[in-house]
Protein backbone atom coordinates (compact mmCIF):
# COMPACT_ATOMS: atom_id res chain seq x y z
CA UNK A 1 0.00 0.00 0.00
CA UNK A 2 2.77 2.39 0.92
CA UNK A 3 4.55 1.46 -2.30
CA UNK A 4 1.40 2.30 -4.29
CA UNK A 5 1.14 5.71 -2.56
CA UNK A 6 4.81 6.39 -3.26
CA UNK A 7 4.42 5.48 -6.96
CA UNK A 8 1.38 7.74 -7.28
CA UNK A 9 3.26 10.58 -5.63
CA UNK A 10 6.19 10.13 -7.99
CA UNK A 11 3.86 10.18 -11.01
CA UNK A 12 2.18 13.35 -9.74
CA UNK A 13 5.58 14.98 -9.16
CA UNK A 14 6.70 14.05 -12.69
CA UNK A 15 3.58 15.65 -14.12
CA UNK A 16 4.24 18.84 -12.19
CA UNK A 17 7.85 19.02 -13.36
CA UNK A 18 7.10 18.19 -17.02
CA UNK A 19 7.20 21.16 -19.45
CA UNK A 20 3.78 22.41 -20.58
CA UNK A 21 2.57 21.12 -23.95
CA UNK A 22 3.59 23.30 -26.86
CA UNK A 23 0.91 25.63 -28.19
CA UNK A 24 0.05 25.34 -31.86
CA UNK A 25 2.00 27.84 -33.97
CA UNK A 26 0.04 30.94 -34.94
CA UNK A 27 0.33 31.98 -38.60
CA UNK A 28 2.15 35.28 -39.05
CA UNK A 29 -0.08 38.07 -40.32
CA UNK A 30 0.78 38.99 -43.92
CA UNK A 31 2.43 42.30 -44.73
CA UNK A 32 -0.09 44.62 -46.37
CA UNK A 33 1.05 46.31 -49.57
CA UNK A 34 -1.28 49.04 -50.80
CA UNK A 35 -0.79 49.95 -54.47
CA UNK A 36 -2.59 53.04 -55.77
CA UNK A 37 -3.24 54.43 -59.24
CA UNK A 38 -5.49 57.05 -60.80
CA UNK A 39 -6.18 54.76 -63.76
CA UNK A 40 -9.48 52.92 -63.99
CA UNK A 41 -10.20 49.30 -63.20
CA UNK A 42 -9.73 47.00 -66.23
CA UNK A 43 -7.17 49.42 -67.72
CA UNK A 44 -3.70 48.23 -68.83
CA UNK A 45 -2.35 49.73 -65.60
CA UNK A 46 -4.82 47.70 -63.55
CA UNK A 47 -3.74 44.53 -65.37
CA UNK A 48 -0.12 45.36 -64.51
CA UNK A 49 -1.06 45.79 -60.85
CA UNK A 50 -2.82 42.42 -60.84
CA UNK A 51 0.26 40.73 -62.32
CA UNK A 52 2.41 42.48 -59.73
CA UNK A 53 0.13 41.28 -56.91
CA UNK A 54 0.49 37.67 -58.06
CA UNK A 55 4.28 38.01 -58.24
CA UNK A 56 4.49 39.64 -54.78
CA UNK A 57 2.47 36.80 -53.24
CA UNK A 58 4.67 34.21 -54.94
CA UNK A 59 8.06 35.64 -53.98
CA UNK A 60 6.95 36.21 -50.38
CA UNK A 61 5.32 32.82 -49.85
CA UNK A 62 1.96 34.61 -49.52
CA UNK A 63 3.37 36.79 -46.76
CA UNK A 64 2.68 39.97 -48.76
CA UNK A 65 -0.98 40.80 -49.27
CA UNK A 66 -1.43 43.31 -52.10
CA UNK A 67 -4.46 45.60 -52.00
CA UNK A 68 -5.20 47.47 -55.23
CA UNK A 69 -6.74 50.95 -55.28
CA UNK A 70 -7.76 52.27 -58.71
CA UNK A 71 -9.48 55.37 -60.05
CA UNK A 72 -7.76 57.73 -57.63
CA UNK A 73 -9.38 56.06 -54.60
CA UNK A 74 -6.45 57.10 -52.37
CA UNK A 75 -6.14 60.60 -53.79
CA UNK A 76 -4.59 62.51 -56.67
CA UNK A 77 -1.31 61.21 -58.06
CA UNK A 78 0.91 63.85 -56.49
CA UNK A 79 -0.73 63.40 -53.07
CA UNK A 80 -0.28 59.63 -53.40
CA UNK A 81 3.42 60.06 -54.20
CA UNK A 82 3.90 62.20 -51.11
CA UNK A 83 2.36 59.40 -49.04
CA UNK A 84 4.55 56.81 -50.78
CA UNK A 85 7.62 58.84 -49.82
CA UNK A 86 6.34 59.04 -46.23
CA UNK A 87 5.60 55.30 -46.15
CA UNK A 88 1.84 55.40 -45.48
CA UNK A 89 1.19 54.02 -48.98
CA UNK A 90 3.61 51.29 -49.95
CA UNK A 91 3.53 51.60 -53.75
CA UNK A 92 1.90 53.45 -56.63
CA UNK A 93 1.69 53.41 -60.41
CA UNK A 94 1.86 57.04 -61.54
CA UNK A 95 2.37 59.05 -64.70
CA UNK A 96 5.68 60.64 -65.60
CA UNK A 97 3.99 64.04 -65.16
CA UNK A 98 3.16 63.28 -61.53
CA UNK A 99 6.61 61.84 -60.90
CA UNK A 100 8.25 64.93 -62.42
CA UNK A 101 6.30 67.14 -60.01
CA UNK A 102 7.98 65.34 -57.09
CA UNK A 103 11.28 64.48 -58.83
CA UNK A 104 12.06 67.45 -61.13
CA UNK A 105 14.87 65.72 -63.04
CA UNK A 106 12.29 63.28 -64.43
CA UNK A 107 10.80 66.20 -66.42
CA UNK A 108 13.47 65.56 -69.04
CA UNK A 109 11.65 62.37 -70.06
CA UNK A 110 8.66 64.50 -71.12
CA UNK A 111 10.72 66.55 -73.60
CA UNK A 112 9.88 66.10 -77.28
CA UNK A 113 11.75 64.11 -79.94
CA UNK A 114 13.91 62.02 -77.60
CA UNK A 115 12.90 58.79 -79.37
CA UNK A 116 12.39 57.98 -83.03
CA UNK A 117 9.86 55.25 -82.32
CA UNK A 118 8.43 52.99 -79.61
CA UNK A 119 11.10 50.35 -80.11
CA UNK A 120 13.80 52.88 -79.30
CA UNK A 121 11.89 54.26 -76.32
CA UNK A 122 11.41 50.74 -74.90
CA UNK A 123 15.09 49.91 -75.26
CA UNK A 124 16.20 53.08 -73.47
CA UNK A 125 13.54 52.93 -70.78
CA UNK A 126 14.62 49.39 -69.94
CA UNK A 127 18.32 50.25 -70.12
CA UNK A 128 20.03 53.59 -69.55
CA UNK A 129 16.94 55.48 -68.32
CA UNK A 130 16.03 52.82 -65.78
CA UNK A 131 19.53 52.89 -64.34
CA UNK A 132 19.51 56.69 -64.03
CA UNK A 133 16.00 56.73 -62.55
CA UNK A 134 16.84 54.11 -59.92
CA UNK A 135 19.55 56.28 -58.37
CA UNK A 136 17.39 59.39 -58.72
CA UNK A 137 14.39 57.86 -56.93
CA UNK A 138 16.58 56.69 -54.04
CA UNK A 139 17.36 60.35 -53.31
CA UNK A 140 13.62 61.03 -53.04
CA UNK A 141 12.68 58.16 -50.68
CA UNK A 142 11.40 55.86 -53.42
CA UNK A 143 12.48 52.63 -55.12
CA UNK A 144 11.95 51.80 -58.79
CA UNK A 145 9.64 48.83 -59.37
CA UNK A 146 8.78 48.57 -63.06
CA UNK A 147 7.71 50.53 -66.10
CA UNK A 148 4.01 50.50 -66.79
CA UNK A 149 2.17 51.10 -70.05
CA UNK A 150 3.81 53.56 -72.44
CA UNK A 151 3.00 55.18 -75.77
CA UNK A 152 4.01 58.17 -77.89
CA UNK A 153 1.90 61.32 -78.01
CA UNK A 154 0.52 63.36 -80.88
CA UNK A 155 -0.95 66.84 -81.17
CA UNK A 156 -4.67 67.37 -80.67
CA UNK A 157 -6.06 70.77 -81.61
CA UNK A 158 -9.19 72.87 -81.82
CA UNK A 159 -9.53 75.41 -84.58
CA UNK A 160 -6.97 74.25 -87.16
CA UNK A 161 -4.33 71.61 -87.76
CA UNK A 162 -1.60 71.60 -85.09
CA UNK A 163 1.09 70.84 -87.68
CA UNK A 164 1.58 74.54 -88.33
CA UNK A 165 3.50 75.36 -85.16
CA UNK A 166 2.61 79.06 -85.45
CA UNK A 167 -1.15 78.54 -85.88
CA UNK A 168 -1.94 77.73 -82.26
CA UNK A 169 -2.18 80.50 -79.69
CA UNK A 170 -2.26 78.44 -76.52
CA UNK A 171 -0.99 75.05 -75.37
CA UNK A 172 -3.42 73.24 -73.10
CA UNK A 173 -1.43 71.42 -70.44
CA UNK A 174 -2.01 68.81 -67.80
CA UNK A 175 -2.02 69.50 -64.07
CA UNK A 176 0.52 69.80 -62.61
CA UNK A 177 2.32 71.70 -65.36
CA UNK A 178 5.71 70.28 -66.28
CA UNK A 179 8.90 72.12 -67.17
CA UNK A 180 8.81 70.34 -70.54
CA UNK A 181 5.40 71.83 -71.39
CA UNK A 182 6.64 75.30 -70.42
CA UNK A 183 9.66 74.97 -72.72
CA UNK A 184 7.56 73.57 -75.58
CA UNK A 185 5.19 76.54 -75.33
CA UNK A 186 8.13 78.96 -75.32
CA UNK A 187 9.69 77.29 -78.37
CA UNK A 188 6.40 77.51 -80.30
CA UNK A 189 5.52 81.01 -79.14
CA UNK A 190 2.40 79.77 -77.34
CA UNK A 191 0.84 80.52 -73.97
CA UNK A 192 0.06 77.77 -71.48
CA UNK A 193 -3.50 77.24 -70.31
CA UNK A 194 -5.42 74.67 -68.26
CA UNK A 195 -8.73 75.75 -69.81
CA UNK A 196 -10.48 72.96 -71.79
CA UNK A 197 -10.15 73.15 -75.57
CA UNK A 198 -13.88 73.65 -76.11
CA UNK A 199 -14.01 76.68 -73.82
CA UNK A 200 -10.95 78.23 -75.46
CA UNK A 201 -12.41 77.76 -78.94
CA UNK A 202 -15.75 79.25 -77.96
CA UNK A 203 -14.04 82.25 -76.37
CA UNK A 204 -11.80 83.06 -79.31
CA UNK A 205 -13.62 81.90 -82.43
CA UNK A 206 -11.22 80.45 -84.97
CA UNK A 207 -8.04 80.76 -82.89
CA UNK A 208 -6.31 77.37 -82.63
CA UNK A 209 -5.34 75.61 -79.44
CA UNK A 210 -3.28 72.47 -79.03
CA UNK A 211 -2.63 69.72 -76.50
CA UNK A 212 0.03 67.00 -76.46
CA UNK A 213 -1.83 63.73 -75.79
CA UNK A 214 -2.17 60.12 -76.82
CA UNK A 215 -5.50 59.16 -78.44
CA UNK A 216 -6.45 57.31 -75.24
CA UNK A 217 -5.63 60.36 -73.07
CA UNK A 218 -7.67 62.58 -75.38
CA UNK A 219 -10.75 60.36 -75.08
CA UNK A 220 -10.30 59.61 -71.35
CA UNK A 221 -10.21 63.36 -70.64
CA UNK A 222 -13.34 63.96 -72.71
CA UNK A 223 -11.43 66.37 -74.98
CA UNK A 224 -12.30 64.51 -78.18
CA UNK A 225 -15.57 66.46 -78.12
CA UNK A 226 -13.55 69.67 -78.30
CA UNK A 227 -10.80 68.69 -80.76
CA UNK A 228 -11.05 69.18 -84.52
CA UNK A 229 -7.72 67.53 -85.49
CA UNK A 230 -5.34 64.90 -84.19
CA UNK A 231 -1.85 64.76 -85.71
CA UNK A 232 0.00 61.45 -85.28
CA UNK A 233 3.39 63.07 -84.64
CA UNK A 234 4.65 60.57 -82.00
CA UNK A 235 6.79 63.39 -80.62
CA UNK A 236 6.89 62.74 -76.86
CA UNK A 237 6.60 59.95 -74.31
CA UNK A 238 3.61 59.02 -72.20
CA UNK A 239 4.53 56.42 -69.60
CA UNK A 240 3.60 55.10 -66.19
CA UNK A 241 6.00 53.81 -63.55
CA UNK A 242 5.58 51.59 -60.48
CA UNK A 243 7.46 52.91 -57.44
CA UNK A 244 7.78 51.62 -53.88
CA UNK A 245 8.14 53.48 -50.63
CA UNK A 246 11.83 53.25 -49.76
CA UNK A 247 11.00 53.17 -46.05
CA UNK A 248 8.65 50.21 -46.52
CA UNK A 249 10.90 48.37 -48.98
CA UNK A 250 14.00 48.55 -46.80
CA UNK A 251 12.08 47.00 -43.90
CA UNK A 252 11.21 43.86 -45.87
CA UNK A 253 12.82 40.46 -45.22
CA UNK A 254 15.59 39.70 -47.70
CA UNK A 255 13.77 37.10 -49.82
CA UNK A 256 10.74 39.21 -50.80
CA UNK A 257 12.98 42.26 -51.14
CA UNK A 258 15.06 40.47 -53.76
CA UNK A 259 11.89 39.28 -55.48
CA UNK A 260 10.51 42.81 -55.74
CA UNK A 261 13.83 44.38 -56.75
CA UNK A 262 13.65 42.99 -60.27
CA UNK A 263 10.18 42.13 -61.48
CA UNK A 264 9.61 39.78 -64.42
CA UNK A 265 10.00 41.58 -67.75
CA UNK A 266 6.63 40.16 -68.79
CA UNK A 267 4.84 42.51 -66.37
CA UNK A 268 5.99 45.56 -68.30
CA UNK A 269 5.88 43.89 -71.71
CA UNK A 270 2.24 42.82 -71.31
CA UNK A 271 1.21 46.27 -70.05
CA UNK A 272 2.80 47.96 -73.05
CA UNK A 273 1.22 45.49 -75.44
CA UNK A 274 -2.24 46.01 -73.93
CA UNK A 275 -1.93 49.82 -74.08
CA UNK A 276 -0.73 49.86 -77.69
CA UNK A 277 -3.40 47.43 -78.84
CA UNK A 278 -5.95 50.10 -77.94
CA UNK A 279 -4.40 52.75 -80.22
CA UNK A 280 -6.02 51.78 -83.58
CA UNK A 281 -9.41 51.59 -81.90
CA UNK A 282 -8.91 54.98 -80.27
CA UNK A 283 -7.97 56.60 -83.59
CA UNK A 284 -11.06 55.06 -85.19
CA UNK A 285 -13.16 56.39 -82.31
CA UNK A 286 -11.75 59.89 -82.86
CA UNK A 287 -12.65 59.78 -86.55
CA UNK A 288 -16.12 58.49 -85.72
CA UNK A 289 -16.61 61.54 -83.51
CA UNK A 290 -15.62 63.97 -86.24
CA UNK A 291 -11.95 64.50 -85.37
CA UNK A 292 -9.71 64.63 -88.45
CA UNK A 293 -6.76 62.28 -87.89
CA UNK A 294 -3.72 63.66 -89.72
CA UNK A 295 -0.59 61.70 -90.67
CA UNK A 296 2.22 64.28 -90.99
CA UNK A 297 4.36 64.38 -94.08
CA UNK A 298 8.16 64.13 -93.82
CA UNK A 299 8.41 67.89 -94.38
CA UNK A 300 5.94 68.61 -91.58
CA UNK A 301 7.77 66.28 -89.21
CA UNK A 302 11.09 67.97 -89.94
CA UNK A 303 9.57 71.40 -89.37
CA UNK A 304 8.14 70.41 -85.99
CA UNK A 305 11.41 68.74 -84.97
CA UNK A 306 13.35 71.91 -85.85
CA UNK A 307 10.91 74.08 -83.90
CA UNK A 308 11.34 71.95 -80.77
CA UNK A 309 15.02 71.01 -81.14
CA UNK A 310 16.18 73.19 -78.25
CA UNK A 311 13.59 71.95 -75.75
CA UNK A 312 15.33 68.84 -74.26
CA UNK A 313 18.52 70.76 -73.40
CA UNK A 314 16.45 73.68 -72.04
CA UNK A 315 14.51 71.33 -69.75
CA UNK A 316 17.74 69.68 -68.55
CA UNK A 317 19.32 73.07 -67.85
CA UNK A 318 16.49 73.89 -65.44
CA UNK A 319 17.25 70.88 -63.25
CA UNK A 320 21.02 70.88 -62.99
CA UNK A 321 23.32 67.86 -62.87
CA UNK A 322 20.72 65.11 -62.33
CA UNK A 323 18.57 66.43 -65.17
CA UNK A 324 21.55 66.49 -67.52
CA UNK A 325 22.37 62.91 -66.54
CA UNK A 326 18.78 61.92 -67.30
CA UNK A 327 19.00 63.59 -70.72
CA UNK A 328 22.15 61.64 -71.52
CA UNK A 329 20.36 58.45 -70.48
CA UNK A 330 17.32 59.31 -72.61
CA UNK A 331 19.61 59.78 -75.59
CA UNK A 332 21.16 56.39 -74.99
CA UNK A 333 24.33 57.56 -73.22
Amino acid sequence: MKRLRLAAALVALACLLAPPPARPATAQAPLVLKVATSDAIDSPTHALMQAFARHAAEVSGNQIEVKLFTGGALGAERDVLKRVRAGSIQAAVVSLEALAAEVPAASVLLAPHLFRNLKESDRRLDGSIRKALQSLLAKHDMVFGAWGPSELRGWASAGSSPLDAKSAAQLVHAAPRSVAETKIAEALGMELSQTPLRTLESLAGNTAYAASLTPLELIAAGLERDATHYAVTNHSLQAAVLVYSKRWYEGLPEDPKRGLAKLPASITRDARKAQRALRPRMLEALEARGVEVVEPSSRERRALTRALRSVPAAVAAEGGGMSKRMLRAARGG
